[in-house]
């Protein structure tokens, strides 16, 4: 007896209810397309949900694009329900990897994400800005400007910085901070001047 019931088994041909289309229209709010069939005279299916690998505690989301090959599966009551399972590559459109270790996206403005799961290393390039993470490192590279808004940060380690650091707040250290001269390196905690009359300084104790 088929799982189906009594309407699978008057469509039992294959063709009737698995097929390969183009989308021609999609629906965002409602997560579904409607499909045209070049083998029926531009038969136009109705909108078919598109299947998404989680919907309840797990939300994903995705959409093809308009003029997108498409596999669909229909429902043996008739072309009217059904999902549209997903995409493929066929023809001049190529796999951007060929890798069977890695996970990849890429959008139309040239965003691209890729996690290698052998190497433990993902990337992400969104315009001119890279991220390449591993175990061991991160890198940012091309970025104009980051920007981190948080209440406290805190760095366990050395922090080295190659360029001029600004603060519109104080500075505590709890120890020594040295500033590195030409010649010398001149320590605030021993740092003295012989005198400190009203107006400029004296030139520094040599030394210190």
């Amino acid at each position: 007896m088929s799982m189906f019931g009594d309407d699978f088994r008057q469509n039992e041909d294959a063709t009737n209810w698995i097929r390969i289309g183009e989308v021609s229209s999609v629906d965002p709010k409602k997560c579904t397309a409607r499909v045209v069939f070049d083998d029926e005279d531009g038969f136009v299916s109705n909108d078919l949900p598109v299947i998404q690998r989680n919907t309840q505690d797990v939300k994903d989301y995705w959409l093809p694009a308009v003029g997108e090959d498409v596999l669909c599966l229909f429902l043996p009551c008739g072309e009217e329900d059904g999902f549209i399972l997903g995409s493929f590559y066929a023809d001049e459109i190529e796999p951007p990897v060929s890798s069977e270790t890695k996970r990849y996206l890429e959008f139309p403005d040239g965003a691209k994400f890729e996690y290698d799961w052998k190497e433990s290393k993902l990337s992400a390039v969104i315009g001119d800005t890279q991220i390449e993470a591993t175990e061991n490192s991160v890198q940012f590279t091309g970025a104009s400007k980051v920007k981190v808004s948080v209440p406290d940060i805190e760095f366990v380690g050395n922090l080295k910085v190659e360029g001029d650091i600004t603060t519109t707040g104080g500075v505590d250290a709890d120890g020594e901070v040295t500033a590195m001269k030409k010649t010398t390196n001149v320590k605030l905690s021993t740092h003295m001047h012989a005198t400190a009359a009203p107006g400029n300084p004296s030139p520094p104790t040599p030394g210190t």
